[in-house]
């Protein structure tokens, strides 16, 4: 089975490694390219976690390790653990589970929290903290940047029906994907693919026909992995 990876890298290289290693064959095609923001970290009693690029850029340097962290599950708490830090609390993979446990974990005397996010979120979760009564301030440390074409390689595996799913891990990167189909006249060629997403909402990004779409039970790529494996 012929897979394509939409991720940004460094995340595409572990994924494609991964599915190389089940045997699959894979060609990688990131939507966006991830680069650091400049930006002035500010100390604080916790930070919040919804991303591994979240931890690349800026809680790797944080250098208080006693900070306490929130994650939006477990690979980004690991993540957090392997730099050292000392109290981690995972949620379940998504926004609204890491709200309820910083609500059950932490109390607005404890200290301000800095949710340390990408320029793109889908859920403002300091400002959601900031108006029941929190200290929570968002840190942009990374962004995004939207690839404005995709390679002559991967439009000519989709023109030769060399595609036989699509893997999607973020909404942005199903906006950018359409419109690259849109640019090089692809809308035929995803009517013989499958898509695979992370979540609804992603889900419903998707435009155009295409053989199916399947949806991870949860916000995470052992779900999504679960669900190729299920095609195989």
């Amino acid at each position: 089975m012929n897979v394509l990876i939409t991720r940004p890298e460094p995340q595409a290289a572990l994924t494609v490694a991964r599915l190389e290693d089940a045997g699959y064959s894979v060609f990688s095609e990131p939507c966006q390219i991830v680069g650091a923001v400049e930006a002035v970290l500010q100390s604080a009693s916790a930070y919040i976690i919804t991303s591994q690029n979240g931890v690349e850029y800026g809680l790797k340097h944080v250098t208080d390790k006693d900070a306490v962290i929130f994650a939006v599950g477990d690979k980004t708490a690991q993540a957090a653990e392997d730099l050292g830090f000392n109290i981690i609390f995972s949620a379940e993979g998504d926004s609204e589970s890491l709200i309820e446990l910083i609500l059950d974990r932490w109390l607005p005397e404890e200290g301000n929290l800095i949710h340390l996010s990408g320029a793109e979120i889908s859920s403002n979760i300091s400002a959601l903290l900031s108006a029941i009564g929190y200290s929570a301030r968002r840190s942009v440390v990374y962004e995004a940047i939207a690839q404005a074409r995709p390679s002559h390689a991967m439009v000519d595996l989709l023109k030769n029906n060399k595609i036989d799913v699509v893997l999607f891990y973020s909404a942005q990167a199903v906006t950018i994907f359409n419109g690259w189909i849109e640019q090089e006249g692809l809308e035929n060629c995803i009517k013989s693919m499958q898509a695979i997403v992370m979540s609804e909402r992603i889900a419903q990004r998707l435009d155009g026909v295409w053989k199916c779409t399947k949806i991870a039970q949860a916000r995470d790529e052992d779900e999504i992995i679960k669900l190729l494996n299920e095609e195989s």
